[in-house]
C-alpha cells in the first residue's frame, strides 16, 4: 500500500485512500488472476502432459505483481494430473 500518513492526517480519510487503493490493485489481480486462468485451461486443452517450458511459453506476457510464477506452474502441473486420472 502506498498510502502513507503524515502528521496531521484525518484517521478517517486516510483509512479511505488505503481501502480504495487495496480495492483497486484486488481488482488488478482479480483481473490477471483471469487471464492466467484462461491462458492455462487453453494450454491444458491442446497439451494434457505440458512440460515447464510448455507452461511458461504459454503463460509469457501475463504478468504477475506478486510473482508467484512457480505457484501458477505448480498449479497448472497439479491440474493436468487431476485431468489425467480423470482419463
Amino acid at each position: 500500500v502506498s498510502a502513507k500518513a503524515t502528521a496531521g492526517d484525518d484517521p478517517v480519510e486516510m483509512s479511505e485512500r488505503i481501502k480504495r487503493e487495496i480495492e483497486a490493485k484486488a481488482r488488478e489481480v482479480e483481473a490477471q488472476l483471469e487471464h492466467a486462468q484462461s491462458r492455462a485451461s487453453a494450454l491444458l486443452a491442446q497439451n494434457p502432459k505440458p512440460t515447464d517450458a510448455d507452461i511458461d511459453a504459454a503463460m509469457a506476457g501475463n504478468l504477475c505483481r506478486c510473482g508467484t510464477y512457480h505457484r501458477i506452474r505448480k498449479a497448472i502441473h497439479s491440474a493436468a494430473e487431476k485431468l489425467q486420472k480423470r482419463g
